[in-house]
């Protein structure tokens, strides 16, 4: 008995990765100065640059709302929390 005929494989999924909002590397020299907070707290999330640093001006106490970080905290506050303490991550 003959096998029967063998279907093609379906092509792969596309790509699952988040569209780019900002380009991280662009003025990543300057980002502290050069950067939008709403840049900032994007590519601290997404690629781990344009962070505060830990006990410097603009870091933040990520357990104060943290029930309710998603409508209370700032993006940069997200950004950060989620970066250094791994709170509030989407």
């Amino acid at each position: 008995m003959p096998s029967p005929p063998s279907q093609p494989e379906p092509p792969p999924p596309p790509p699952s990765a988040e569209i780019a909002q900002y380009d991280c590397s662009a003025d990543f020299d300057n980002w502290a100065a050069g950067w939008s907070l709403g840049k900032q707290a994007w590519c601290c999330k997404q690629v781990g640059k344009g962070c505060p640093v830990p006990g410097a001006e603009g870091s933040f106490d990520c357990s104060t709302d943290l029930g309710v970080w998603r409508s209370a905290w700032s993006a940069p506050k997200q950004g950060w929390c989620c970066h250094y303490e791994g709170k509030g991550c989407a």
